[in-house]
Formats: structure tokens, C-alpha cells, sequence
């Protein structure tokens, strides 16, 4: 029944995505935090579920989480919901999810940066085209919009490394079109043949 008013009032699209876990402690502050903003510019919302089932010790709980996505046509949205201003902004989450996926799921949080600086982005540079936060701005908001999530691995150093890997949103919207992006992106030289900073001229 809600799902049939948004679609018919709003134009909206309700669905759920699978696989979000937290930790007992964080779970209930993760879901006042994982709000839209970086998604709002695709007609994109993500709302947390108010169930949340802890397992039996306490360590680890489920958490429901939706997002509601716009059932415009791609070309509709792009003229009259997407600013163009925030066309480097999305730019630069679709290429940073196409080189997740190109190092086979997850990507060292350094390698990430050296394959955007090769591109123009510096992750402590002033790129006012991505906001006042910059490149790493980006990265923030995707983390908290669930297109990333990060973990650590322990190298056989025994050093710590940061890795992404896609989040719940962005199998959700990207699963079945990153395939395309990347072979047209191979094709006009990959990583070596985009200068993403461009876009703010």
C-alpha cells in the first residue's frame, strides 16, 4: 500500500537493501547518519528501518535499511532533478566505484588516491568543483551514503591497510551498469585517458 502511494503520488520507488550490519553499539547512530547526501542529486533517499535485531551476545545487530529511488526516466532526471554543477561530484563516484571494482571488489584506500591523482585529484588538494571539502569530501559523504564502506586488513608486515569496497547503495544503483561504463571507460584509455578536474572549468 505505501509502496503503490509513493509510486503513484511521488514517483518514488521503495526498496531495501541487503546486507547492512553494525555493530550492537553503533547501529542505532549509524541510522541517524546514513541520510541522503551524496544521493539526493540522483532523486535517491535512504532512510533506516526502526527494527534492529541484536544477536544473542550483544556483539552484532541487523539493521533495516531503504532507499527510494526516482522512477523518472534517466534522461528526465538529468534535465530537471540533477543540477549540472554536481555533474564533477558524480563523476567522481562512478569512477571511484569503477576502480573498486576494476582491483577485483576492493581497493587499498592509498592505491585509491594515486589513481585519482593521475587523474588531476588530489585528495588534500583545493578542488572547488567537488565542494569545500574536496576529493575527500566525496569519499566522506559516499561512506555515509553507503556507496563505500571500508575495512583494514593486516598485511604480512603487520601493517594495517584501509580497503573499500562498494556499499549496500551502490550494488543497489550501479550493480547492472558499471560493467558498460567501465569497458567505455577502458576504451578511451582507462584511468591514463580521464582528467576529472577538468570539469571545473
Amino acid at each position: 500500500m505505501a509502496a503503490a502511494k509513493l509510486a503513484t503520488t511521488f514517483g518514488l520507488e521503495m526498496r531495501e537493501l541487503g546486507g547492512v550490519h553494525k555493530p550492537a553499539a553503533a547501529a542505532a547512530a549509524t541510522a541517524s547518519q546514513a541520510g541522503a547526501a551524496a544521493a539526493a542529486d540522483a532523486g535517491t533517499a535512504v532512510a533506516g528501518g526502526s527494527g534492529m535485531a541484536a544477536s544473542g551476545n550483544g556483539a552484532a545487530s541487523s539493521q533495516k535499511m531503504f532507499v527510494l529511488r526516482s522512477m523518472l526516466p534517466q534522461a528526465l532526471v538529468q534535465k530537471f532533478v540533477q543540477d549540472p554543477a554536481d555533474d564533477p561530484v558524480r563523476g567522481l563516484m562512478t569512477v571511484i566505484l569503477a576502480l573498486i571494482q576494476l582491483s577485483e571488489g576492493s581497493m587499498e584506500a592509498d592505491a585509491l588516491w594515486r589513481d585519482l591523482r593521475k587523474m588531476g585529484v588530489d585528495k588534500d588538494g583545493s578542488a572547488n568543483c567537488f565542494g569545500k571539502k574536496g576529493a575527500a569530501g566525496v569519499v566522506a559523504n559516499m561512506k555515509k551514503s553507503r556507496y563505500i564502506a571500508s575495512k583494514k586488513r593486516v598485511t604480512p608486515a603487520g601493517e594495517q591497510q584501509l580497503l573499500y569496497v562498494w556499499g549496500e547503495n551502490a550494488t543497489d544503483e550501479f550493480g547492472g551498469s558499471m560493467n558498460v561504463f567501465i569497458d567505455r571507460w577502458l576504451a578511451d584509455g582507462g584511468p591514463n585517458g580521464l582528467h576529472i578536474a577538468g570539469m571545473a572549468s
